[in-house]
């Protein structure tokens, strides 16, 4: 939780989540910038501050060449994208299904 107060006087409290957004004072409807924590020094050393690689780059292979690691970039990308290439195959048969019931519905409504 994130805690620091208005020019009002209202202590605010909120989650870590909305640090570096902008809320609204409860007490006076003050818009304020939520203050982003600053790590404690001490404890700097025992936190990893490094950024994930995007998951679109490709990652550092030890020992392997930008190529090896441009192919590993696109078979997870392949990997990724299989599930909906198999779920788009049905999409016909949903298609049928659903013609054949309307179909349906009308000859019974028509007769």
């Amino acid at each position: 939780m994130i805690e620091f107060s208005c020019k009002c006087g209202r202590r605010v409290s909120i989650a870590d989540k909305f640090a570096g957004r902008v809320v609204t004072c409860p007490g006076c409807s003050a818009r304020l910038p939520v203050p982003v924590p600053q790590p404690d020094p001490a404890l700097a050393g025992l936190v990893d501050t490094t950024e994930p690689a995007a998951p679109d780059e490709p990652a550092a292979v030890p020992g392997g060449s930008p190529v090896e690691a441009e192919i590993l970039r696109l078979l997870a990308r392949i990997e990724r994208h299989t599930y909906w290439t198999r779920m788009a195959l049905w999409i016909p048969v949903y298609l049928a299904l659903a013609s054949a019931v309307v179909w349906a519905g009308l000859r019974r409504i028509t007769e």
